[in-house]
């Protein structure tokens, strides 16, 4: 949900966003956890049924299959 943003807030261009991603020799990438790699419905992460979607789980392989790829979930 999103509460304000600053009057100086631009979204990133996409296009640069990916540029920036092919010609990068080695990237960081952060992820959060709660209410993005899990559906936001499930705020007690003990539950066992917090786990990311067949999507997801797809795409983070797809992600870490990348030597260049780092990935942390937050």
């Amino acid at each position: 949900r999103l509460m304000k943003l600053n009057a100086n807030f631009s979204h990133l261009n996409k296009g640069e966003l990916m540029e920036a991603y092919r010609n990068s020799k080695r990237r960081l990438i952060f992820l959060d956890y709660e209410g993005t790699m899990v559906e936001s419905d499930y705020t007690d992460l003990v539950n066992e049924n917090a786990t990311p979607s067949t999507r997801v789980l797809k795409l983070l392989s797809a992600l870490s299959s990348d030597p260049k790829n780092i990935i942390f979930i937050v």
